[in-house]
């Protein structure tokens, strides 16, 4: 959260959840609404964080995203993105990648 906060996004909602999904966080940055996945593997050796967004993840996560919209009308007409926060190695010396516009 740190590595968002001084990027100067600020936080809108943490685990919003519905029956189709859940959004790690949701941030605004300027006067975009980000939907934010955070993932992380302590190994890289079945892949990378962001490859386990499979397509049913995508769908799951824009209908939640379309959920929330549809709830905080105040938000509803600004661009969105979805980013990925991708977390691998030890917790000790994490690396962190910061995918803006995953998909």
């Amino acid at each position: 959260m740190e590595a968002m906060k001084s990027e100067g996004l600020g936080l809108i909602c943490r685990n919003y959840r519905i029956r189709q999904g859940e959004i790690d966080l949701i941030l605004q940055d300027r006067s975009e609404v980000v939907f934010m996945e955070v993932r992380y593997r302590a190994s890289e050796r079945f892949g990378r964080p962001e490859e386990t967004i499979n397509a049913a993840k995508r769908i799951r996560l824009k209908r939640t995203a379309e959920h929330f919209l549809t709830t905080h009308r105040n938000l509803r007409d600004r661009p969105c993105r979805f980013d990925v926060f991708a977390v691998s190695g030890s917790k000790e010396k994490p690396v962190f990648d910061w995918l803006r516009n995953a998909f």
